[in-house]
């Protein structure tokens, strides 16, 4: 076995911070974010950001340039976000789109009913975070260029990669996370207003304040009493 240089040797730059205080929490204080999070979050997880300054040396395919933070099958951008905004300041609540190409939101539809702990698999304690996006995937992107099965692979990676950007900017932001892809699937395309098309979700992850808790209180008073 060859030993490797301790992780003491990482520099203390944002990134790596990120990385190591990145924690999946369960009890989130319900308070706001702030629209300046929400689009910091947004822009740097699902908007096209800025051409390379080396661009000019990497062609790509005319209405392929669209570039995202994180790689993406094909480059295909085939993944959206949706919004599920509780408790965002200057944000009506609701479920928006985001639209990469102008880095801004449009209105889907209201809150779901019942509560979003229902709609995530029964998992109540989420119901008061305060912002979360669903992941989806438009399948007819994809399709014309990778046989099916192939195609499902690229989503489900790109949808991963999406989530663990969204999630490190959140912890940079001083935010915690959460993420799930347990939800009843009917009801989450209903939400998001697209039943019956190509497009599907695949996963869903959030963020706001917490006391860092891993498990919600529920669960700790469940665990306490059957230690005592």
């Amino acid at each position: 076995m060859i030993t490797l240089p301790v992780p003491g040797a990482i520099n203390d730059d944002s990134l790596t911070q990120a990385l190591m205080r990145r924690k999946t929490c369960r009890s989130y204080t319900g308070a706001a974010v702030t629209l300046n999070e929400v689009g910091t979050l947004l822009y740097l997880t699902l908007g096209y950001l800025p051409p390379r300054e080396d661009a000019h040396a990497d062609p790509v395919a005319p209405g392929l340039e669209a570039r995202r933070s994180c790689p993406s099958g094909g480059g295909l951008n085939a993944c959206e976000g949706f919004v599920l905004a509780q408790n965002v300041s200057g944000l009506e609540p609701g479920i928006y789109a985001y639209h990469p190409a102008e880095h801004a939101l449009s209105r889907i539809n209201a809150l779901p009913d019942p509560e979003l702990g229902q709609l995530l698999g029964g998992q109540h304690f989420i119901n008061n975070l305060p912002l979360g996006v669903f992941i989806t995937a438009r399948f007819d992107r994809l399709w014309w260029k990778y046989e099916h099965s192939r195609a499902y692979r690229m989503a489900f990676i790109e949808a991963g990669h999406l989530s663990q950007t969204f999630q490190l900017v959140a912890t940079t932001l001083g935010l915690n996370t959460w993420l799930t892809g347990a939800f009843a699937d009917a009801q989450v395309e209903t939400l998001l207003g697209i039943a019956g098309s190509a497009e599907q979700p695949l996963f869903f992850v959030g963020c706001g304040e917490s006391d860092g808790h891993a498990m919600c209180q529920e669960m700790r008073d469940l665990l306490s009493g059957a230690q005592s």
